[in-house]
């Protein structure tokens, strides 16, 4: 899960320690799955230099439970914020998000000054980012007696302390990975909406999911990708259905396309591919 620095000097990253996991395990899939990026246990937050010839270890944990999501500086560069989990709670962890002043001392860099969040006091926090004037932190947010089905997007005001849930909490579905357009009017997420699941099935080994985009407030949510829409659709031939989970993703600094990770098979063991998709022109303009 890298992410650049504004400045484009640094990138952070999440790297898992292999010092943490009995040797025993870590040829095994489920290990695998534990200490995945998309899990974060065992993992570490690094900075490398862009060029990546240099490395800064920001974190480090000795407890093999805790662990580390996505990382992301501010806009100015001055803050770096994570999701860090603490312990093994109900098998997904507690979780809170981490807000650290980051400094650069001549060839040295750290970070510092670092608090806990925890607004609506939930189980599970996914930091993805801020908005584009570094007010707000846009995060994944999962109550305590929530599963995956219950996954949706909060932004949380700095300075006012407001917290705002723009997707529905009453709707069973898998909302993940948000991000501001640059100009702070938007926001792009993937989510399980629009193909229809059981609750029981939102899961990693069954979820489908698609890229969706949003106002700012939550409002005039459209879907603009249709990765498991059935092929040869109105056709009388069978199809084998398809399942494609559409995960991460980042805009380009020009606003007018999203970046997306897609798992098509949908598994977390196999390696996906990266889209490019043109965000809708009645949004950006």
């Amino acid at each position: 899960n890298p992410s650049w620095h504004p400045s484009g000097k640094y990138i952070v990253f999440q790297a898992v320690d292999p010092s943490l996991g009995l040797k025993a395990m870590t040829k095994t899939l489920l290990y695998k799955i534990y200490t995945s990026p998309g899990a974060g246990v065992q993992n570490n937050i690094w900075i490398m230099s862009s060029d990546g010839k240099r490395v800064w270890q920001m974190t480090r944990f000795r407890n093999k439970n805790e662990g580390v999501l996505h990382p992301h500086f501010s806009p100015d560069g001055t803050k770096l914020i994570w999701a860090q989990r603490i312990n093994n709670e109900k098998g997904i962890g507690r979780w809170v998000m981490k807000l650290a002043s980051f400094t650069e001392k001549g060839d040295d860099i750290s970070v510092k000054e670092i608090s806990t969040l925890t607004p609506g006091n939930m189980l599970f926090y996914e930091t993805h980012g801020f908005s584009p004037d570094g007010k707000k932190i846009i995060f994944t947010g999962m109550p305590p007696k929530g599963l995956c089905a219950d996954f949706d997007i909060y932004t949380f005001d700095l300075d006012g302390g407001t917290l705002m849930c723009l997707t529905d909490p009453k709707l069973r579905q898998w909302d993940e990975h948000a991000h501001f357009t640059p100009d702070g009017k938007h926001i792009v997420w993937m989510s399980s909406m629009g193909n229809p699941q059981s609750p029981a099935r939102l899961n990693q080994i069954h979820v489908k999911t698609d890229f969706w985009i949003m106002n700012a407030d939550g409002s005039g949510k459209k879907q603009i990708s249709f990765f498991n829409d059935p092929p040869g659709t109105g056709s009388k031939k069978k199809e084998k259905k398809k399942r494609v989970i559409a995960s991460d993703l980042c805009i380009s600094g020009n606003g007018r396309y999203l970046f997306g990770y897609i798992q098509d098979p949908g598994t977390v063991v196999r390696p996906g591919s990266v889209v490019r998709i043109p965000l809708p022109f009645d949004y950006m303009h």
